[in-house]
């Protein structure tokens, strides 16, 4: 709902939207567009998952259980289908900080095929065969940022200042 950084929130929008851009045509609207994650107001995250699907973070609360403020949602997608009705969604899969940042949620796959996941200063692990997607978390408390190198090494931002290799 929100337009990039610097910009305010629309307030005629309510919730965050996935959409695809068509560069391919003289019509430049998104199409299609959809919401995948009801009462969320950010998607913070998408990529391709090991299964090739997207994979996507929905953080933020626009509805009025407040206590949706505080946990992230993970929702999956088939890229040929995207749209509210072939979409997955994991509820409340992970610990938010209750407030959406400019950052928010980021996703890799690692070196061992699992989902890595750094949201609300946490990271964690997602075993992308399992039917619940279960995580684990891996550091409870100053993780932001996350990336992985060409062999799937993790690496992590803690405290603002200190760059982390992964190992388990």
């Amino acid at each position: 709902m929100y337009g990039g950084i610097g910009s305010t929130a629309n307030p005629s929008v309510t919730e965050g939207k996935v959409f695809t851009w068509q560069t391919t045509s003289t019509n430049s609207l998104p199409v299609p567009q959809y919401v995948p994650v009801s009462g969320r107001k950010v998607i913070s995250d998408l990529f391709v998952g090991p299964d090739g699907n997207i994979w996507g973070i929905a953080e933020g609360n626009s509805s009025t259980d407040p206590s949706r403020n505080l946990t992230a949602d993970l929702f999956i997608f088939d890229p040929n289908n995207p749209d509210a009705a072939h979409t997955t969604i994991y509820a409340n899969k992970f610990t938010s900080s209750g407030s959406v940042s400019w950052q928010g949620g980021k996703m890799v796959v690692g070196k061992d095929g699992n989902v890595y996941v750094s949201i609300g200063g946490k990271l964690y692990a997602i075993d992308a065969s399992s039917a619940t997607k279960d995580a684990v978390m891996l550091v409870s408390t100053g993780v932001s940022l996350l990336t992985a190198d060409a062999n799937g090494y993790l690496y992590y931002v803690k405290y603002e200042t200190n760059l982390y290799k992964f190992d388990k």
